[in-house]
């Protein structure tokens, strides 16, 4: 799991927002576990076929440079952190005195 799991909530919020969040996350998260399952069934397949690891191997290889140009054309954020407002401080030093 790693950071993957990170990975896909930091960017799903960055790049969609978070009015529907939990329900793209749930799909992202859903296609990563999926992909983890068919990976091992394929390389299996593929050893079977082959008898060696190479074949599948290389074939991941091409699907992690596809997914790294494509990571790489995604552009900036469009939606950041808020930035607090001088209202915010406003509304925290009063909630602090209180």
């Amino acid at each position: 799991m790693g950071a993957e799991g990170d990975l896909i909530a930091y960017l799903t919020s960055r790049y969609f927002g978070l009015k529907a969040f939990a329900e793209l996350y749930g799909y992202a998260f859903g296609i990563f576990v999926l992909s983890g399952a068919c990976g091992t069934l394929l390389m299996g397949i593929g050893f079977d076929k082959t008898g060696s690891y190479r074949v599948p191997m290389l074939g991941f290889l091409t699907l992690v440079v596809a997914a790294i140009i494509l990571f790489s054309r995604l552009g900036p954020y469009r939606y950041g952190v808020r930035q607090p407002s001088k209202g915010d401080a406003a509304l925290k030093a009063s909630a602090a005195a209180s």
